[in-house]
């Protein structure tokens, strides 16, 4: 809050009034109670105006809602913006310098909670249950790896000890799996990849699902003309799957929410397969 002057404007104008007189403004300004330094910067200023003192800083201000909203609009616009940038940006756009760690506490204050995660688990598993009740064929996708090196079990050592050979955490090449599984026939399709899997071929397992699916006399005989329901996680293979994949209207892919690998049955057998 802005501290209130101790001496007020009129006493100030007395002794600018006995400066411009010629009287003696020294012994005024000790009748009001006013400092000979005051008195002194009164008298080279020529104005018995009072600054303003404490208070919020033009230069140098606190954060506005404003502000906050548009530091989120600026941090989901581009997540890699550092504190100096959005400091910069904010400057540029408001005219206020505020410090990078006020900055760093309003965007933990404001960036994503576990309440947002509830709510996109809420929305993934009604549409899931709706999904349910239209009848719809739903499969359950999502692809592992495992590394092909094999070593020897046996070695030399002493009697009484462990033959022990340290060895790099991979060192053959790794071989990715994707598969599908549906509820109602089990396995849907599956695909063997040597080296990582790109964007395209992700698209591509996606169209063999559901043709794998089509053709199925099971989906024939009782799922004919409903909706094919493809579930998938948010991995980075998956990004852009949506628009690679072939459009078809009886098609739907649903994104599972954040931290719920347990809304996908098949990722149960991830762990099953390295010992095999």
């Amino acid at each position: 809050m802005p501290c209130e002057p101790k001496h007020g404007l009129p006493a100030h104008s007395r002794v600018l009034d006995a400066f411009r007189e010629g009287r003696d403004w020294v012994l005024v300004a000790d009748h009001n109670g006013i400092p000979a330094t005051t008195a002194r910067d009164i008298v080279q200023r020529g104005t018995a105006g009072i600054k303003k003192r404490g208070g919020v800083r033009a230069a140098c201000t606190k954060s506005t809602p404003e502000m906050e909203a548009v530091l989120v609009e600026y941090v989901e616009d581009n997540c890699q913006y550092t504190l100096q940038q959005l400091r910069d940006q904010l400057h540029f756009d408001f005219g206020v310098f505020i410090s990078t760690s006020q900055i760093s506490k309003k965007l933990c204050d404001k960036l994503y909670t576990v309440k947002q995660n509830i709510e996109k688990q809420k929305e993934f598993g009604e549409k899931l249950l709706q999904y349910e009740k239209e009848g719809a064929f739903i499969v359950y996708y999502d692809e592992t790896n495992f590394n092909l090196y094999c070593k020897r079990t046996q070695g030399h050592a002493f009697v009484g000890e462990r033959a022990v050979v340290t060895l790099p955490p991979f060192k053959g090449s790794n071989l990715q799996l994707q598969r599908a599984v549906s509820p109602v026939i089990g396995l849907v399709h599956y695909a063997k990849q040597r080296g990582s899997i790109k964007m395209e071929i992700n698209a591509a397992f996606v169209d063999d699902v559901y043709d794998a699916v089509k053709s199925h006399e099971t989906y024939r005989i009782h799922f004919s003309g409903k909706k094919i329901v493809v579930v998938l996680d948010n991995a980075p293979t998956h990004s852009q799957t949506e628009e690679l994949v072939q459009a078809r209207n009886d098609l739907e892919l649903l994104r599972l929410a954040p931290y719920s690998p347990m809304c996908n049955p098949i990722e149960g057998t991830c762990s099953r397969y390295p010992p095999l």
